[in-house]
C-alpha cells in the first residue's frame, strides 16, 4: 500500500541518495522556474499544432 512504500522511500539510503542528485540535477538546469518554462512551452508547442 502507499503508507508501506513511503516508508521504504524514507527507510532506503539509496532511494534518498539518487533523490539528492535528481534534486541537484533539478537545480543546476535552472530550478522550479525553469522547470515550470520549460512544460509551459511545450504544452504551447503542442496546442498550436
Amino acid at each position: 500500500d502507499l503508507a508501506t512504500a513511503v516508508s521504504e522511500v524514507f527507510a532506503n539510503r539509496t532511494y534518498q541518495e539518487n533523490a539528492q542528485k535528481l534534486s541537484e540535477t533539478f537545480q543546476n538546469a535552472g530550478g522550479a522556474v525553469e522547470a515550470a518554462n520549460v512544460i509551459l512551452t511545450k504544452i504551447r508547442e503542442k496546442s498550436y499544432k
